[in-house]
């Protein structure tokens, strides 16, 4: 891929990130504002499991397609090398999700259980987005990749400023407004990236060996303590949903930094590392990458830290104004998470997928024993402070496990 390529994909990706999380700020205005602190909290919670299950149901698999369609693999054979073992996984998270929900909410209210089933249905949605974006990434259609990533959350941003206006502030609704949004969003992209796959290219790899790949990565990709979002897992199984409430809102302001930046570049970073020829040209674009993260990640954290104590209680409303110092808190961990998101790509086009895995078990090594004792005595600010240390200890575990294995020939 040419320089000039990257550059351009580089920045129409990092500004889809930009408007994903302007997206993203708007809908959780809407919905505090909507809910409440409480009800907040329970959305939050209800949303984590269909999250967590996508992401890990597929068992890394979905990144060995990315990994072999940026080689030059047929991707429409790739697809159906997957299909079966796909919807197995499906099959199997659906019916843990139904049970999970089940026990989680059975002494809630009503109208929270209704919500909380309708949330069920955003595990197909989910789950097709990621084959979906992993097939898109693989063949560097960049621009199909990003649109993939708005039409979701531009059109659950239409449907709640749509019952704001209504009046309508029932947590059933915005649920459903999520799962219908979610589904229409994700079917879109799966369906472009399916009809448009490339075929033709090297025959695909036999699934065992694509299997394997999936599993070394898995870890780093899936980056539990993140994506399984443990920290607010703890703050609304451990503590209450008015904590989850304030931590859900102090934490939409990182989204940027600990995720859509680091996310957009690692997107570029990982089929154009597994492109290159020689193991010097893949080391050194790797850690192009990583600079411009961090100059990109810390300027916009700058900003921000400056400005979040005023921006939640004028956007979020007063009640809010206790997720300011959490916000500071959890900012600051935010680079140190963005930072390792891209180096984890950047090492996997390199061909070195067990560094990311490696990392974050460090880092999970840190943080779970620090979320117990630091949330038990310090409430949702001593998990702000866990979560950060952990996520420093993890960069720096995977920055010295990337000099070392990259300067291997």
């Amino acid at each position: 891929m040419a320089a000039n390529s990257v550059r351009r994909d580089s920045i129409e990706t990092v500004a889809t990130g930009v408007v994903a999380q302007g997206m993203l700020v708007a809908s959780g205005i809407l919905v505090a504002r909507l809910l409440g602190v409480e009800n907040r909290g329970h959305l939050a919670l209800m949303l984590l499991f269909p999250l967590i299950l996508s992401i890990s149901g597929t068992l890394g698999l979905h990144t060995a397609v990315t990994y072999y369609a940026a080689q030059g693999h047929d991707v429409r054979a790739l697809l159906g090398v997957v299909r079966r073992p796909a919807l197995s996984q499906f099959a199997v998270c659906l019916l843990v999700e139904l049970v999970v929900v089940a026990v989680v909410f059975h002494n809630e209210d009503g109208s929270v259980q209704l919500a909380a089933a309708l949330s069920v249905l955003g595990l197909p949605a989910l789950f097709m987005l990621n084959w979906a974006q992993a097939a898109l990434q693989g063949e560097q259609r960049f621009r199909a990749y990003n649109v993939s990533r708005l039409v979701a959350p531009l059109l659950y941003s239409i449907g709640l400023a749509a019952i704001f206006a209504a009046g309508v502030e029932k947590i059933p609704v915005v649920a459903a407004i999520w799962a219908v949004t979610m589904l229409t969003g994700c079917l879109i992209a799966f369906v472009d990236a399916v009809r448009h796959a490339r075929a033709g290219g090297k025959p695909p790899p036999p699934l065992d060996e694509m299997k394997r790949f999936g599993l070394k990565g898995m870890v780093g990709w899936i980056s539990p303590l993140e994506s399984f979002q443990l920290d607010q897992l703890f703050i609304g199984l451990a503590l209450s949903a008015t904590d989850l409430g304030l931590y859900v809102v102090a934490a939409a302001f990182t989204n940027l930094t600990r995720l859509f930046i680091p996310q957009s570049l690692g997107v570029i970073a990982y089929p154009h590392v597994a492109g290159k020829a020689t193991r010097a040209e893949a080391r050194a674009a790797v850690w192009r990458f990583f600079l411009l993260a961090f100059v990109v990640c810390a300027t916009a954290i700058a900003v921000l830290e400056v400005a979040i104590g005023t921006l939640i209680p004028l956007f979020f409303g007063d009640e809010f104004q206790d997720a300011v110092p959490l916000a500071h808190i959890l900012l600051v961990g935010s680079l140190f998470l963005g930072l390792r998101r891209v180096l984890t790509d950047g090492t996997r086009g390199a061909g070195e997928p067990a560094l990311g895995t490696i990392a974050e078990g460090v880092t999970a090594a840190v943080a779970i024993p620090s979320l117990i004792v630091a949330g038990t005595h310090w409430g949702p600010e001593g998990v702000a402070w866990a979560i950060s240390g952990s996520y420093a200890v993890g960069l720096a575990a995977m920055i010295g496990m990337t000099v070392v294995v990259l300067a291997r020939p």
